[in-house]
């Protein structure tokens, strides 16, 4: 990846995606991240190589954060015929040598008082008056870190919440962590389009060319030697879990 490509990935989102995304803050969080990813990329490039500093940056390496304090949000949608929003999260980085993390953390807040809020179990306060939404679930795309012991690229459930969350998950329940096929921001934002947004626009976004085009260069970058590494661990009789995907702690 270089930082033209990553930039116009994230202005593709921004175009494709107009019809679902929140178009009071989608276009500033987006144009962060581009600042990021050349500002970060020069840095990297200036202090990497070179032992005689010592940079932060060599070791995350260059990229950009899209964080809570300023979410990629989606437009309302409806489950189950309840109001729901959406938002994203993410820590995209990378070194020379391939990606140094890649994150992508997705929250579901419910919107809907018979939906957040349950009289027989949970506290006054958290159904006070001033709430008026709750994260039902958060679920992260992650790359294993080093020495932790789990698939290399994985899917988990929960994680760190915010204080105004009032999420149903403990923080401290970090496993499992499923083992799933590598995700980025494009990948991660077709398949919120295709399983929350299907009648409100991912239809139309589906049929993009230029879209169509832009999974295509996520799917030959992160999937082929991803599957072509399954079917080789398969037929050599091997476990794909535990001897291809498994990250082993040190």
């Amino acid at each position: 990846m270089n930082p033209q490509q990553v930039s116009q990935s994230l202005n593709i989102i921004l175009s494709e995606f107009a019809l679902i995304l929140d178009r009071s803050s989608a276009t500033r969080v987006i144009q962060n991240a581009r600042i990021q990813v050349q500002n970060t990329y020069d840095l990297y490039h200036r202090y990497e190589g070179k032992t005689h500093y010592n940079h932060d940056i060599t070791y995350t390496g260059w990229g950009y954060s899209i964080t809570r304090k300023d979410p990629l949000i989606f437009e309302q949608t409806t489950i189950s015929k309840y109001p729901f929003r959406i938002d994203l999260t993410c820590d995209l980085y990378w070194k020379n040598d391939g990606p140094a993390r890649r994150n992508i953390a997705v929250r579901l807040w419910a919107l809907n008082r018979q939906m957040y809020f349950r009289e027989e179990w949970d506290a006054e306060r958290i159904g006070g008056e001033s709430l008026n939404e709750r994260v039902m679930i958060r679920f992260h795309f992650d790359l294993a870190g080093p020495g932790q012991s789990a698939p290399q690229s994985h899917l988990q459930i929960g994680g760190v919440a915010d204080e105004n969350e009032y999420c149903w998950l403990h923080p401290k329940i970090e496993k499992p962590r499923f083992p799933i096929m590598p995700m980025d921001l494009i990948l991660v934002c077709e398949l919120i389009g295709a399983t929350f947004y299907e009648e409100r626009g991912f239809s139309k976004i589906h049929k993009s060319g230029q879209w169509r085009g832009e999974i295509m260069k996520s799917q030959h970058t992160l999937l082929r030697n991803y599957f072509e590494g399954c079917l080789n661990t398969i037929e050599n009789n091997r476990s794909v879990l535990t001897e291809f995907l498994w990250q082993r702690s040190a």
